[in-house]
């Protein structure tokens, strides 16, 4: 029952755990980039008891298991063996990992959930600072697609500086501007001819509170 599981759910044809196999990093071929372990966590910079999987049939290879020892010798055996494969379907997609990311370094490791969702899955997440207060103010945008111009408006009263911060669907601030709001004023907006077709993320900064939501360029 837990091999069919593997198999049919998780798409796993086999899972390697021999004990006293020495894991420390992880790489993509793809892209040749590693991720260590993160010696602040885990002194040594190495974990052990971390499985390998056998190369899919019918999955995609995200990560692989990275060993500082040859992988004829028995401590690095399992190098070069998948540790994070994933496969896209039509009704859902699905991603499985043996690493625990905790122990990774932190960084690269969150900008490797962000590529699996991003250009794997096809999601669109955008990684931002939040205000402490969690509070937000409802702002609509429109029009949604947008094609030449931004516009955001709400419904309360506010006098201040209002500032406008644009992301791109890789968390890169594309563009900034600042408003000087009177209780009167209830819109505001920012041109977007000079910004490629995709999918953005806005925030509206009130002074200590803001508010975000998606739209997309056409």
């Amino acid at each position: 029952e837990s091999h069919y599981f593997l198999k049919e759910k998780l798409l796993i044809d086999s899972v390697l755990n021999r004990p006293g196999k020495m894991l420390n990093f992880i790489f993509d071929e793809e892209t040749q980039t590693d991720i260590r372990i993160d010696e602040n966590k885990i002194e040594n910079g190495f974990l052990f008891m971390v499985e390998a999987f056998e190369k899919p049939n019918n999955s995609g290879v995200a990560w692989y298991y990275g060993s500082d020892h040859d992988s004829t010798t028995f401590l690095g055996e399992y190098h070069g063996l998948p540790v994070g494969i994933y496969n896209v379907g039509d009704d859902k997609s699905l991603f499985v990992t043996s690493i625990p990311f905790y122990y990774l370094e932190s960084a690269p490791a969150k900008n490797l959930v962000h590529d699996i969702l991003r250009n794997k899955f096809g999601e669109y997440y955008v990684d931002i600072p939040e205000l402490s207060d969690q509070k937000q103010p409802v702002v609509k945008a429109y029009p949604n697609p947008v094609k030449e111009r931004l516009n955001l408006s709400w419904g309360f009263s506010y006098q201040g500086l209002a500032i406008l911060e644009i992301y791109d669907n890789q968390g890169h601030q594309v563009a900034t501007k600042k408003y000087a709001v009177k209780k009167s004023d209830q819109k505001v907006s920012i041109g977007t001819g000079h910004l490629t077709p995709g999918v953005y993320l806005y925030k509206l900064l009130f002074g200590d509170k803001s508010a975000s939501g998606k739209f997309i360029l056409k």
